[in-house]
């Protein structure tokens, strides 16, 4: 339903802001997403869904990060998209 349903952007330093864009090829009508963190923006526009995360700056140490949006379906169906990345120093 998506070309995705996850995407690794691989090392990052710490502080970057980043972005991505899914897009959506299926033909359920969507009800809505959710970030699982507020360092997360989306913003759906027709058949895509642009993410930026802003990712943390002070990091104690490198290590690998996951994010997910939850997209609701009509009929109260789910579906996890997920971003992750390495941050490192």
């Amino acid at each position: 339903m998506w070309n995705k349903i996850e995407h690794d952007f691989g090392n990052i330093k710490a502080g970057t802001r980043i972005e991505f864009t899914f897009e959506y090829t299926g033909e359920k009508i969507i009800r809505g997403f959710k970030a699982s963190c507020s360092c997360i923006t989306l913003y759906p526009k027709n058949k895509t869904l642009r993410v930026v995360w802003n990712t943390r700056k002070d990091i104690p140490e490198s290590y690998e990060s996951f994010k997910f949006i939850t997209v609701t379906y009509a009929q109260e169906e789910l579906e996890v998209l997920t971003l992750k990345c390495t941050l490192v120093k």
